[in-house]
């Protein structure tokens, strides 16, 4: 498919421990940029990711449980001509 793509991340509303320099908005960024890579290490032409984006725990999948796992996601949106 000819289709430009977005990759999104997502994290849980849990804050990130372990370092004080990093949040769940470097937590979900960096989530989108591994899901990049590997689509580019399987084959995927370096020009067709347009955007990584990274959500935090903005839009949570579960919004009555914001710890709950399935918040921690990536979404991977095909972007039609």
């Amino acid at each position: 498919m000819p289709s430009s793509l977005v990759v999104e991340g997502y994290t849980d509303s849990r804050p990130f421990v372990g370092r004080q320099d990093y949040t769940n908005w470097n937590l979900s960024c960096d989530r989108a940029d591994a899901v990049r890579k590997i689509l580019e290490n399987e084959g995927l032409g370096k020009d067709r990711v347009k955007e990584i984006r990274g959500y935090a725990d903005n839009r949570l999948a579960d919004p009555e449980h914001p710890e709950s796992a399935r918040n921690r996601r990536v979404s991977v949106l095909i972007m039609m001509k």
